[in-house]
């Protein structure tokens, strides 16, 4: 589930509406979202676990269709994808697709499934119950936010989400847990794009 979290991330970001953002402070954020359209990414994650001095790493390629939907592919050590459009998700390991039925079965993933329905439909509402959001410009024209949940259930696993971006692009994400375990995701221009369509 650890990169459905980055999704609701990545969602949020690609789909909140610039009226909402005339007259604030928001001014590089919001050059962001009028420059997004479809992204594709090479990222690298590392995941620290408290108390143990290894760090697990993976890679892989995400794209992003703004308003239409996203593919996350792990490709190493994993081969692991994820297709999320308004009308569907699969998950796909290997030749092995998985889904909704599968999906349901996977801890917190309503809650998960819920919000990004809402949003890939322009619905912040429950965004905006969900998560406080604290926002901040930095002197090199970049921005980041940091997504504090609200609710009880979400507090219970994830402290924060912190995003940090420019006007042209996400250069990282970090994702705090509880339990003091932390995700990073960088992120780099694709060096090749991939190829798969969103659909399902």
């Amino acid at each position: 589930m650890k990169f459905l979290v980055f999704l609701i991330s990545i969602i949020f970001i690609g789909n909140l509406n610039a009226k909402e953002l005339e007259n604030s402070d928001y001014k590089l954020f919001k050059l962001f979202i009028d420059n997004l359209g479809v992204v594709n990414l090479d990222f690298e994650q590392t995941k620290k676990i408290p108390n143990i001095k290894k760090e697990f790493k993976n890679s892989g390629k995400l794209k992003f269709i703004k308003n239409k939907g996203l593919i996350w592919k792990e490709e190493a050590p994993n081969n692991l994808s994820f297709i999320a459009t308004k009308k569907c998700y699969l998950i796909k390991e290997g030749n092995e697709i998985k889904n909704n039925d599968n999906l349901n079965n996977l801890p917190h993933f309503d809650d998960i499934k819920n919000l990004i329905d809402k949003i890939l439909n322009n619905d912040l509402s429950e965004l905006k119950e969900t998560f406080n959001v604290d926002y901040n410009e930095l002197i090199n024209n970049s921005w980041n936010l940091t997504l504090t949940p609200k609710i009880l259930r979400i507090k219970k696993y994830i402290k924060t989400l912190k995003i940090l971006g420019t006007t042209n692009e996400i250069l990282n994400i970090e994702v705090h847990y509880v339990n003091k375990t932390i995700i990073y995701f960088n992120f780099s221009k694709a060096k090749v794009f991939l190829d798969d369509e969103i659909k399902c």
